[in-house]
């Protein structure tokens, strides 16, 4: 407790009953000091984890190269939006020729998972629809990238270009 404040106990109460309310006096003593001083500033250290976090670390212009069994290496250029944006995410895949949307379908742990709608191109490579996982990296301007879908995996990292 603070100098000049006391916690009266009865006699006859437990050893631990006794210890249960002087650390209640401690603490109600710890809140009532805390009262009226100023607030402080408080700074991250732990790791952004929350939904939210993790899609605004996806959101933005994304370019890399990525590898598929039977393909050699192509490109991707993914605009990535905020589900709150009207706009929907888009991505092109340059060697297959192909184009479409990315719909946010869930977020666990760090990996955004997008629903793949292929509907533009004329590559005999494009698949129709399929889920594509990212991961950011923390602290690196990169995300890891998995596709999955139609029978057909492919997996790569991805820079960011476009804030």
């Amino acid at each position: 407790t603070r100098a000049g404040a006391s916690v009266i106990m009865p006699p006859a109460m437990s050893a631990g009953r006794q210890r249960i309310l002087f650390a209640a006096a401690v603490l109600a003593a710890a809140v009532l000091t805390g009262c009226g001083e100023k607030e402080e500033e408080l700074v991250e250290s732990t790791p952004r984890t929350t939904e939210n976090d993790v899609l605004a670390d996806v959101v933005g212009t994304w370019e890399g190269e990525l590898r598929q069994k039977g393909l050699k290496p192509f490109e991707v250029r993914a605009s990535i939006r905020s589900p709150r944006d009207r706009r929907v995410s888009t991505v092109s895949y340059t060697g297959i020729d192909c184009s479409g949307t990315w719909t946010v379908e869930r977020v666990r742990d760090m990996t955004v998972y997008f629903l793949e709608s292929i509907d533009r191109g004329e590559g005999g490579d494009c698949k129709g629809v399929g889920t594509v996982e990212i991961t950011p990296q923390p602290g690196e301007e990169r995300l890891d990238y998995r596709f999955r879908g139609g029978g057909v995996e492919s997996e790569g990292t991805l820079h960011r270009v476009e804030g």
